[in-house]
């Protein structure tokens, strides 16, 4: 009887662990606390979309060029930020290569916070992966980001999967919650996914602790990952460069 007491008492434990686990959109929003970023980890733009519909700011070798800032990093680091790359590779047919010559490429550094730019800008653009970023699962987010997706809460069509809980959210942080239209969002044929690695956390930005993004689904799963890619971020990357994975 106390064995079985003893079981369910770790059990319960157990359970209440995973439901607490940071995700990595939790990482992201503690490290960019002070930072006023677009949706959290976007240097600031006029719109925001899903998944990009204009092909020019795709990278269309399916291949991304990247520069490690020297000398930023440790060993530890860039292994991991290394095993992001390799998740891309190994499931889509994205690819990331040290940077020779090309124009355009990711410089990737210790900034300030996590956070970078989406799809191709042109030229040398900066990603940022800061004290408190270097998690695979962030890098994967961040380069989610630099490949043309932004989050997965802002699609046209949110509001059929989750209900936003305006009133426990920072004042000052209400408009990384809005929703955009069909016209400049692509979901990619794809239904809304709660798991995903770019969706916010249940009580992303919230003001007392309370859920500032609830599921209207019974018994929809948590939001976010922990680690990487859902199985429907791997399908709709590889619907938006056409790869045959």
């Amino acid at each position: 009887m106390a064995r079985l007491l003893f079981l369910l008492v770790m059990a319960t434990f157990f359970s209440h662990s995973v439901q607490q686990e940071e995700t990595v959109m939790d990482k992201i929003l503690r490290a960019n606390r002070d930072m006023n970023l677009f949706e959290g980890d976007i240097p600031h733009t006029m719109t925001s979309r899903n998944g990009i519909r204009d092909v020019s700011e795709l990278w269309t070798t399916r291949v991304i060029p990247y520069e490690l800032k020297f000398g930023d990093f440790s060993t530890w680091e860039q292994n991991t930020i290394q095993r992001a790359m390799d998740e891309f590779q190994a499931r889509t047919c994205l690819s990331f290569v040290p940077r020779a010559n090309e124009t355009d490429y990711i410089y990737i550094h210790k900034g300030t916070g996590c956070w970078s730019f989406v799809g191709v800008q042109g030229g040398r653009q900066d990603l940022s992966l800061g004290f408190g970023c270097v998690h695979k699962g962030v890098a994967i987010h961040e380069f989610m980001h630099a490949a043309g997706f932004w989050h997965e809460q802002s699609r046209f069509d949110r509001d059929d999967w989750v209900t936003i809980q305006w009133e426990n959210i920072q004042e000052d942080k209400k408009h990384n919650f809005n929703r955009y239209s069909e016209i400049m969002v692509s979901g990619l044929g794809v239904s809304y996914d709660y798991g995903s690695v770019m969706h916010y956390s249940a009580t992303a930005l919230s003001i007392n602790g309370r859920p500032t993004i609830v599921a209207t689904v019974t018994g929809a799963p948590y939001f976010g990952q922990r680690t990487g890619f859902s199985d429907e971020d791997v399908f709709k990357l590889n619907r938006l460069y056409s790869c045959s994975k």
